[in-house]
């Protein structure tokens, strides 16, 4: 993913999460963060290798006021890419909230950025939609 322009980003690593903040050239500031104790199969021996992902972006804009930025979604899809370096047998749920009436577009970028990404090559992509809430999954 290196060939491709992306953000630098500061990690914080615990035992329960993994955190990459970077900064955009308009000055708004993203997180992106995995869950590691996501306890999505409890009964499962495959629920150790789960994770949820999401991401936040500070100032909060209105979907009128956002400007595309395309290093945004090569940023968020190469630290996808370092997670699964971290953890090769990772299973990644991102959630595309409805709360706002946003779900359905943030699938929509979510998807776009990784068919733009070198991960289509390696990552095996799932979107599902659970009661107006979309739901994307990848496993290695």
């Amino acid at each position: 993913m290196s060939a491709y322009l992306h953000y630098p980003t500061t990690t914080t690593r615990s035992k329960t999460s993994n955190n990459y903040v970077f900064i955009t050239e308009l000055g708004h500031t993203y997180t992106v963060y995995f869950d590691l104790n996501a306890t999505i199969f409890p009964d499962e021996e495959v629920n150790q290798y789960t994770m949820y992902m999401g991401f936040s972006c500070y100032p909060p804009q209105r979907p009128s006021e956002r400007k595309y930025d395309p290093k945004v979604g090569y940023t968020i899809m190469r630290i996808v890419a370092n997670i699964f370096k971290a953890y090769p047998r990772a299973i990644i749920t991102y959630i595309c909230s409805s709360v706002d009436g946003q779900a359905r577009h943030r699938s929509i970028t979510f998807s776009k950025w990784y068919m733009e990404s070198p991960l289509k090559e390696k990552i095996k992509h799932l979107k599902n939609n659970f009661d107006d809430t979309y739901l994307w999954n990848a496993i290695q």
